[in-house]
């Protein structure tokens, strides 16, 4: 999974706006068959951060729109896309003034995914390593 994030939050607000963009990819061997299975996602929000210290919790949540794909080799592919929610929690703690590394707990929900007869959903909970820098 790799993503890339904009928040914008000024101090006198009483929360602020985040918009990003992630994608991720899987490959595996099902039944003998090479199979990848690919996601793009937009999503935008609101955020609120707890605290100016150089450690500062945070929440979000807002609406995304996930695009996934699914590919087997020799059978060919079949995708489908979805709005959902997603809400997230984490903590950012400054290493430097501007440059921060993180923990980002989130999860998408309400996704519905048709691939043909296939009914599924692309929801999903996912911890990950945040870096970035303040300008």
């Amino acid at each position: 999974m790799l993503g890339i994030e904009f928040v914008h939050e000024a101090r006198e607000s009483v929360v602020g706006w985040e918009f990003g963009l992630a994608g991720s990819a899987e490959e595996e061997e099902v039944l003998g068959t090479d199979v990848e299975a690919t996601t793009g996602e937009v999503y935008a929000g609101i955020r609120k951060s707890i605290g100016s210290a150089m450690l500062r919790p945070y929440i979000g949540g807002g609406v995304a729109y996930i695009q996934s794909e699914l590919e087997a080799s020799g059978l060919g592919s079949v995708d489908d896309g979805s709005i959902a929610s997603y809400v997230h929690v984490g903590v950012s703690l400054d290493i430097v003034p501007g440059f921060f590394i993180g923990l980002d707990l989130r999860i998408l929900i309400g996704s519905d995914l048709d691939y043909g007869p296939i009914e599924s959903d692309a929801d999903y909970e996912q911890l990950a390593l945040t870096i970035g820098g303040a300008f």
